[in-house]
C-alpha cells in the first residue's frame, strides 16, 4: 500500500495551517512479502520453434504485487517432462532486483520446440513455500514437414528432442527372420512434429535383399503404419523411407535373430552361405581329388537358412555313392555348426548328405577326380 505523509505548521496562538496550503507531502509504500508468482503471456497459438515472451509477476497474499520480491525464479515445462530445459528453449534463472519492483519481462526468451498443449511454470529457486505460477494450455503447432522418420518396434517418438537419437527415444527390439516387424513413418518438421497437414507419399524399402519391399505408401496425415517381414539374421537390417532426395529417412538397425532350427544346411568347398537367401548359399562346389581328405561344413539353419547358434543337434554325414569311403563319425553341432572331413575313394560325381533331428540337406553334383 502507498501512504502519504503530510506536515502542517502551527503559530503560537495554536492556529493550524490550512491543509491546503500544505502540498503533496511524501509518499511511501508498504509491501507484503510474496507468497504466490505469476506466469502469463506467452503467445497461444504459435508455431514451434518460435520463440516468444512471458511475464513473471511476485504477488502477496492478497493479490498485490509484491515490489520488494528479491528471489531467483527459474523455468521448466509440463512439469519437467521437457524436452526443452533452462537455456534449451526457456530463460535462465533469473534473480529479481529492486527495480523489478516485482515484476519482469522476458522478452522472446521461451522456444517451444514439441507441439501439443503445453505447460510452463515459473518457480522459486530458492523458496518452496512461495506458490509456483503455471501458463497452461500453450497451444504449440508443428511446423511445415521437412523430413521423414522412421520408427521401428522398441521406438517411441519424442518431438522436440535434438540430443541423442534426435526425435525418439529407445532402441530397435531383436526381431525374427520370418516374423512382421511393425513400424511408423511419419512427416515431420525440423522439430521431429508430425505434420498432420501433409498428405505425401513414400517408398519403403528394407536393407534385407531376400525379403519383398513394402513399395509406396500414402502418408495421410502425416502418418502412416505398416509391417515388414526380413528373412536375413545374424546382423542389423533397416528400413528406407524415401519421399525425395532431401526427403528420406533410413531407420536405426534393427538386430535380426535366426527363427526356430528346422534343418540342416551343407557348405561345400567353393560355397559361401547366404542365410536368409531361398538357396542359402553362393558359388559352386570345388572339384576335389580322389583321396585327398577335405572338409565341409554343416549348419543348423531355420527355413531360410539362418543359422541358430544356440543349438548343438548331432549329425550324421553320409556318401551313399561311394562304397569305398569310410564315413565320418557322427557329431554335435557346437553354437549351431561344426565341420566334417571327407574323403572320397571312388572318381565320379558323389552326393553328401546329412541327416539327424532336423530334415536333410542333399548336396550334389560334387566332382570327385583322379589325383
Amino acid at each position: 500500500y502507498k501512504y502519504w505523509v503530510k506536515a502542517r505548521a502551527v503559530d503560537n496562538a495554536n492556529n493550524v495551517e490550512d491543509i491546503s496550503n500544505i502540498g503533496n507531502g511524501n509518499n511511501f509504500t508498504v509491501t507484503l512479502p510474496a507468497t504466490q508468482l505469476a506466469c502469463y503471456g506467452v503467445a497461444s497459438p504459435h508455431t514451434a520453434g518460435i520463440p516468444t515472451t512471458v511475464a513473471v509477476e511476485a504477488l502477496d497474499r492478497n493479490n498485490d504485487r509484491a515490489i520488494s520480491y528479491n528471489g531467483t525464479v527459474t523455468f521448466d515445462v509440463d512439469n519437467f517432462s521437457g524436452p526443452e530445459g533452462i537455456g534449451d528453449g526457456l530463460p535462465e534463472n533469473y534473480t529479481f532486483t529492486i527495480d523489478d519492483l516485482g515484476y519482469r519481462v522476458f522478452n522472446s526468451s521461451v522456444t517451444l520446440r514439441k507441439a501439443g498443449l503445453r505447460s510452463l511454470r515459473v518457480r522459486d529457486a530458492a523458496n518452496p513455500t512461495i506458490t509456483p505460477g503455471t501458463q497452461s494450455n500453450i497451444q504449440v503447432l508443428p511446423a511445415a514437414g521437412v523430413d521423414l522418420q522412421v520408427l521401428v518396434i522398441g521406438e517411441t517418438s519424442a518431438p522436440g528432442k535434438l540430443t541423442s537419437t534426435p526425435g525418439k527415444s529407445g532402441s530397435p527390439q531383436t526381431r525374427t527372420a520370418g516374423v512382421a516387424i511393425p513400424l511408423t513413418v511419419n512427416v515431420v518438421d525440423q522439430f521431429y512434429n508430425v505434420d498432420t497437414t501433409s498428405s505425401t507419399s513414400a517408398n519403403i524399402w528394407t536393407s534385407d535383399p531376400y525379403d519383398t519391399d513394402p513399395g509406396i505408401y500414402a502418408l495421410s496425415s502425416g502418418s502412416t503404419t505398416l509391417t515388414v517381414t526380413m528373412y536375413r539374421a545374424g546382423g542389423t537390417e533397416t528400413v528406407t523411407a524415401y519421399a525425395s532426395a532431401s526427403v528420406q529417412n533410413t531407420s536405426a538397425g534393427i538386430p535380426m535373430q535366426a527363427n526356430t532350427a528346422q534343418k540342416f544346411q551343407i557348405i561345400m568347398p567353393g560355397e559361401t552361405p547366404l542365410p536368409g537367401s531361398p538357396a542359402g548359399k553362393s558359388g559352386s562346389p570345388s572339384n576335389q581329388k580322389v583321396g585327398v581328405p577335405f572338409d565341409i561344413t554343416v549348419n543348423a539353419c531355420d527355413q531360410w537358412f539362418n543359422v541358430r547358434t544356440d543349438v548343438s543337434p548331432e549329425a550324421t554325414v553320409t556318401t551313399p555313392d561311394d562304397p569305398y569311403d569310410t564315413h565320418p563319425e557322427p557329431k554335435n553341432l557346437s553354437s549351431g555348426t561344426t565341420t566334417f572331413s571327407i574323403n572320397f575313394m571312388k572318381a565320379s560325381t558323389h552326393t553328401v548328405s546329412v541327416s539327424g533331428i532336423y530334415t536333410g540337406y542333399t548336396l550334389s553334383l560334387i566332382h570327385i577326380s583322379e589325383p
